[in-house]
């Protein structure tokens, strides 16, 4: 029982069991009368932890903090499903189906849609995003500049502004001639031919888009149902994803669905090997401008 009771012990035996060093700090502590207390070692100081990362320290709280953002603002566990980084809470876009997007890469698809009729609308898990949700978390040039691309891309019989330096979108066709002044160029154009306004003269038609139209007839060029951009399909697919959202079947010119046609075209001199499938669109009825794009 003795063993486990305290005992006195004179403090000049355990300066003595000391190392020499720590005997040295202890007596550094001494008072007057020669007594003296035992010190611990104060950890490193911030200067020193900056200077030497390496060093262990003899606290957990003598770990240098971190610098994060509260946890208020950061939501836990949610990467953005665009670009899979962790995203904050003001930056969080959280939309029905549970998918989270950073505002930088919301932005992005939205720019996307404006520059690229294929992209639009935005979209996730197949469901269109709605400008109205998202709308804060836009810049208002941004939003503005979406919703006048998505009157253009809801207009299904398109006038553009006929100066080739243009090409500003302008409202939908007509059955009469109905002049249409450009608010870009301030150049004027009929809403019925599309080609420049004629006042006091009715549409003709114009030889150029008839010797297209003739080439795409002998070429068997399709036009899109929706659209009437002319297409043509060097290889692939008799899918056509047109470029204003359509589907159809570039063989018979069906809906997509709608038809029984087979699936691939293969032109006899043609190794599908190595050719991607690839499409042309030319332009709607006014067939005043010419791009490329790929199958979707």
């Amino acid at each position: 029982m003795n063993q486990h009771l305290p005992r006195s012990f004179d403090w000049d035996d355990v300066v003595s069991s000391m190392p020499q060093e720590d005997a040295r700090t202890g007596a550094s502590n001494s008072d007057d009368n020669g007594s003296f207390e035992l010190t611990r070692n104060s950890p490193p100081s911030a200067s020193e932890d900056e200077e030497f990362p390496w060093r262990i320290p003899e606290s957990p709280s003598a770990y240098p903090q971190a610098s994060v953002a509260p946890a208020s603002s950061v939501a836990r566990g949610s990467l953005c499903t665009v670009c899979r980084e962790p995203v904050r809470i003001k930056d969080m876009v959280r939309l029905q189906c549970g998918h989270v997007y950073d505002t930088s890469c919301m932005k992005a698809m939205y720019q996307r849609a404006i520059d690229d009729e294929s992209a639009y609308p935005p979209k996730c898990c197949g469901n269109p995003i709605a400008l109205s949700g998202v709308r804060t978390h836009l810049d208002p040039v941004l939003a503005a500049a979406f919703q006048r691309k998505e009157q253009e891309y809801r207009t299904a019989n398109r006038v553009y502004c006929h100066n080739p330096r243009c090409s500003t979108f302008l409202r939908a066709a007509t059955t009469f001639p109905v002049p249409s002044l450009c608010p870009t160029c301030k150049s004027r154009t009929c809403a019925q031919c599309k080609q420049r306004d004629h006042p006091g003269y009715g549409c003709s038609s114009h030889s150029k888009d008839e010797s297209v139209l003739k080439m795409g007839r002998e070429n068997g060029w399709k036009r899109c149902h929706f659209c009437q951009h002319l297409i043509e399909l060097d290889i692939g697919c008799y899918h056509v994803r047109c470029r204003c959202g359509k589907e159809f079947c570039y063989k018979c010119g069906v809906a997509w669905k709608g038809c029984t046609c087979d699936l691939f075209y293969v032109p006899p001199e043609e190794d599908p090997a190595p050719s991607p499938p690839k499409l042309r669109w030319l332009s709607g009825p006014g067939l005043s401008a010419n791009d490329s794009g790929s199958r979707r």
